[in-house]
């Protein structure tokens, strides 16, 4: 449908764009334009922080070299469509049917706290702001745990290689609290908002090769910008709403 709508614009296999979807896939196509729009969003002072996150997961994680990745929570994402380019081997993982999956991807319907995926087989794994839901009641799920986010930590960790590297980005609120928001009249939205103590625990048995920081303060366009942990951790959780936190880690 896709290839006959472009057709009917008479913009067929024939032509630059048309020749360009084939040649680096739709779902590539799609992935790239969804970043330029959250680049226009940053820009507009819409709150966007994928916008930090897909530049900062594609920029760390490296060469393919035939390396398998498991990318959890990946139903409403595009990012393998690129992985899959760049040639990587993929698997994803989510508690919902992925309608978007290239026809070269494996997919695992599952929840991450218990996959049924054998141990350390991965050599990198993806958490883009999707370790902060687990357990809560967010994107259909039917097991709802206070101590998700851990007992998924637990489980990726045995799904790692030793020497995988797993990039997890998440909501980090500085100086906090800790706290849990909820969207909507009806509750069906949750999300953590880690502070440092919380933060800690959840990285129990991991070690940070590698971290980044942004901070978006909403009185200031909702504009993202690098901050320094230590910074980050001196604000309270009033100054420091809308900041993330983007980490590449290692098994202990």
């Amino acid at each position: 449908m896709f290839f006959e709508l472009l057709k009917a614009k008479g913009l067929d296999s024939h032509s630059f764009l048309g020749r360009l979807i084939k040649n680096i896939g739709v779902g590539r196509f799609i992935f790239h334009i969804r970043v330029i729009l959250f680049k226009i969003d940053n820009l507009l002072g819409k709150y966007n922080q994928r916008f930090i996150e897909y530049p900062w997961v594609l920029d760390k994680i490296g060469s393919a070299k035939g390396r398998l990745v498991l990318d959890v929570g990946c139903s409403g994402s595009l990012l393998d469509h690129e992985l899959l380019a760049r040639g990587f081997r993929v698997v994803g993982l989510d508690i919902n049917d992925h309608a978007m999956r290239n026809s070269r991807q494996a997919f695992v319907q599952a929840n991450v706290i218990s996959t049924g995926l054998p141990s350390e087989i991965f050599d990198i794994i993806l958490s883009v702001s999707v370790i902060e839901h687990v357990g809560l009641n967010a994107y259909s799920q039917d097991l709802l745990l206070d101590n998700g986010d851990f007992l998924a930590m637990q489980e990726i960790r045995r799904l790692l290689k030793p020497k995988g590297i797993f990039l997890v980005t998440f909501p980090y609120e500085g100086g906090g609290p800790f706290r849990i928001l909820r969207f909507g009249e009806r509750k069906e939205f949750a999300e953590r908002h880690y502070d440092h103590n919380r933060l800690s625990k959840l990285l129990n048995g991991f070690f940070v090769v590698d971290s980044a920081f942004f901070i978006c303060l909403l009185k200031d366009s909702c504009r993202f910008v690098p901050i320094s942990k230590s910074v980050l951790d001196e604000l309270s959780n009033k100054t420091s709403e809308g900041s993330l936190g983007c980490l590449i880690l290692q098994k202990v």
